[in-house]
């Protein structure tokens, strides 16, 4: 059964001075994983479990596979999808109990099947229900970890045309440039806009907001500028470097 997951720490709570009395954490550390390996290979991954709540839990662990249809991220239990890196995977603790304030470590073993098209596992901790010393508050919690794959040099991003949106009274001057996946492979592309006044003098540099594209997957990539540039025309260019390779794109603007 597929499933979406867009949050992965899940609180439910019967009172909001009890929430805040136990001040519950949990974390998964750490909470991405990028490997580069290969078909048919064999890799042992680390995961920590940081309990931050008052109480001991128990737990389980589950891993699902990760894939883009329709592009959206879908979360696919273990073995539903053709050579599921999700189904091998083997931990350490399937199930076990962390104390209180405690943290632990489970190993985790994933196998990458031969002619696998997943490039992404999700790792996750699941409680069970515990109730909190002050009052009765029941806490269900599941938080994750993505583990992404890079199996081959098949990296490739296309970018769509540069958006320029002025500043406001309200928000600063944004450039947006939409960018793709057209590859097999996951890509972080790390992407800056510089602003090229008329004269040809570089006036402000900002960086792009870091998201990771995996296969099929096409965001949106946000640079934010917080400063004043003083009324004239701008070239902004707009650049996205990733495994050794370059996007470079352009637009104009005018400030009055």
């Amino acid at each position: 059964m597929m499933r979406f997951a867009t949050v992965l720490l899940f609180v439910i709570a019967t009172t909001a001075q009890s929430l805040a009395q136990s001040a519950p954490s949990l974390s998964l550390s750490p909470s991405v994983v990028i490997l580069k390996t290969s078909f048919g290979q064999t890799i042992k991954q680390s995961i920590g479990l940081n309990n931050g709540t008052s109480q001991g839990l128990d737990f389980e662990m589950i891993a699902d596979d990760v894939v883009v249809k329709s592009g959206k991220r879908v979360f696919v239990a273990a073995g539903e999808l053709p050579h599921s890196i999700a189904a091998t995977a083997v931990f350490s603790e399937r199930s076990g109990h962390v104390a209180a304030g405690a943290s632990q470590a489970i190993q985790v073993l994933l196998t990458i099947p031969d002619q696998t098209t997943i490039r992404a596992v999700a790792i996750y901790f699941r409680s069970r229900h515990v109730v909190v010393e002050h009052g009765t508050v029941s806490i269900t919690a599941t938080v994750g970890s993505l583990i992404t794959f890079i199996l081959s040099d098949n990296i490739v991003v296309q970018a769509e045309p540069v958006r320029v949106h002025a500043a406001t009274a309200s928000e600063n001057l944004k450039i947006v440039e939409a960018l793709k996946n057209t590859g097999s492979e996951p890509v972080v592309p790390d992407g800056v806009a510089a602003f090229v006044d008329a004269s040809g003098s570089l006036v402000a540099k900002i960086p792009f907001q870091s998201q990771r594209l995996l296969p099929g997957e096409r965001l949106e990539f946000t640079a934010e500028y917080a400063g004043r540039l003083k009324p004239g025309a701008y070239h902004v260019l707009c650049t996205f470097s990733y495994e050794g390779k370059a996007l470079t794109n352009s637009a104009e603007m005018r400030v009055h």
